[in-house]
């Protein structure tokens, strides 16, 4: 599972441009079970995406296709994790 990170590099003017896609390129990835949880940072200097545990050449070529990447907008921190606890509702995210 990764935890990605993203950090905009852009002004939120800018951003918001491409809010639109970016939610597509989001829906796809939700649909096809990549994406786990995401959402914008309170700070509104990026968002989070929370991946399933997947290749990470997988996970890298989904990310390339990212608005917010293709556009020079965000850069990504990628963290592997391995869950070993969890509250009960999230259990389903531990990893045997």
């Amino acid at each position: 599972m990764y935890a990605i990170i993203l950090r905009y590099k852009r002004p939120l003017s800018e951003v918001d441009k491409h809010v639109a896609a970016h939610r597509e390129w989001l829906r796809k990835n939700y649909a096809d079970g990549t994406f786990l949880v995401s959402g914008r940072q309170r700070s509104g200097g990026g968002g989070f995406i929370l991946a399933a545990a997947i290749e990470r050449g997988q996970l890298d070529a989904t990310l390339a296709a990212d608005p917010f990447g293709q556009n020079d907008l965000a850069d990504y921190e990628i963290i592997d994790v391995a869950p070993s606890m969890a509250d009960e509702r999230l259990s389903f995210l531990i990893e045997k």
